[in-house]
C-alpha cells in the first residue's frame, strides 16, 4: 500500500505580491481542562505561528529585468508551540512503598516472599531484604519514578508535562518561460521539525527531530494546440529519530549503572536508556519506543 500526492506550488507573477501573518493562542485566553483539579493553574500553552511569501519577477537593477520571462516566489513559516499536556491522574508507587510497607493491601492481597513462599507479616518487607543487592537495583530504579503529588496508593500523581512543537520551514521557487509554449521550474522545501512528548514521569519523555529536504524540477512543453509535454522529477530526503529523556541528555550508561546482571547493551551499543519497568496497574517507568 502506498499514498501519492500531487501538491502545486505557489509562482511568481509580473507583479510583485507577498503577505506576513502571525496566529497566537495564548495561556490567558485558554479556559481550563475539564481533569485539571480545582486551584490548580492552568496548562501552559504558548502558541505562535508566522511567516511571510513574496512573489514577483525577477529584477536585478541595471542587469536584467525578468518581466514576462523570469520568476520568483519564496516563503519563510515558523511555528513555536510551548505547552503543557496532562492525561489525569496517574498511579506511581509512594514513599512506604519504596520502604517495602504494602500494608494498605492488607485485606485484599498477601505479599509472598518469593524465596521461602511465606507471607510477609502484615505485608510489610523486612529492612533486612531491602539492603540486599537486587533491592538495590530496585532502589536505583526509584530515582526514575516521579513521586506522588495526591493522597492514596493508586491514581496520585497529576502534573502537566511538556508537549512542545518546533517548525523551521521555506518554500522557494523559480519559473523560466522560454518562449511562448517552454515553462521551467525548481522548487525547493526545507524543514526542520523538533517534538518534546513529555511524560507524567520526565525521565519517560520522547524527543523527535525530523529534518525534510524536497528538491523538484519542472518542463513544460506546448506541442501542439492539443499535445503538451509535462515532465517532473523529484528528490525528496527525510531524517527522523525518536530520542529518549537519557540520550538528550547525554546519558550514556544510565542503563548498565542500574546493575542488572547481564544489563548493558546502553553501554556497549550506543543505545542510552533503561529497560521499561510496569507494575501493574501502575505507571510505566522506561520508553521502550524510543532511540
Amino acid at each position: 500500500l502506498g499514498l501519492h500526492i500531487n501538491l502545486v506550488s505557489k509562482s511568481g507573477t509580473n507583479n510583485l505580491h507577498g503577505a506576513v501573518y502571525d496566529y497566537i493562542q495564548n495561556t490567558a485566553l485558554n479556559a481550563s481542562p475539564f481533569l485539571n483539579p480545582p486551584g490548580t493553574p492552568k496548562p501552559i500553552q504558548h502558541y505562535n505561528q508566522y511567516g511571510f511569501d513574496l512573489g514577483g519577477p525577477v529584477y536585478i537593477p541595471k542587469l536584467y529585468n525578468g518581466r514576462n520571462r523570469t520568476f520568483f516566489f519564496a516563503s519563510y513559516e515558523k511555528i513555536n508551540q510551548v505547552q503543557q499536556a496532562n492525561q489525569g491522574p496517574v498511579s506511581t508507587l509512594t514513599p512506604a512503598m519504596e520502604a517495602g510497607d504494602f500494608s494498605f493491601l492488607s485485606g485484599s492481597q498477601q505479599l509472598i516472599d518469593p524465596f521461602t513462599g511465606t507471607p510477609y507479616p502484615n505485608n510489610k518487607i523486612p529492612a533486612s531484604e531491602l539492603s540486599s543487592s537486587a533491592a538495590q537495583v530496585a532502589k536505583r530504579i526509584e530515582q526514575y519514578i516521579a513521586p506522588p503529588n495526591l493522597s492514596g496508593s493508586t491514581n496520585n500523581l497529576n502534573v502537566n508535562y511538556p508537549n512542545n512543537l518546533f517548525i523551521n520551514q521555506t518554500l522557494d521557487r523559480i519559473d523560466e518561460n522560454i518562449g511562448d509554449r517552454v515553462r521551467l521550474f525548481v522548487r525547493y522545501h526545507w524543514q526542520n521539525l523538533s517534538i518534546v512528548g513529555g511524560d507524567p514521569f520526565p525521565t519517560d519523555a520522547s524527543y523527535g527531530p525530523t529534518n525534510t529536504r524536497n528538491t523538484a524540477v519542472g518542463y513544460t512543453h506546448i506541442i501542439t494546440t492539443n499535445l503538451i509535454n509535462d515532465f517532473r522529477i523529484g528528490f525528496n530526503t527525510v531524517s527522523s529519530n525518536n530520542l529518549n529523556y537519557f540520550a538528550v541528555n547525554n546519558l550514556t550508561d544510565a542503563g548498565t549503572k542500574l546493575g542488572i546482571p547481564g544489563f548493558n547493551s546502553d553501554s556497549i551499543y550506543k543505545n542510552p536508556g533503561i529497560p521499561s519497568i510496569n507494575f501493574d496497574t501502575y505507571h510505566e517507568a522506561g520508553n521502550d519506543a524510543s532511540n
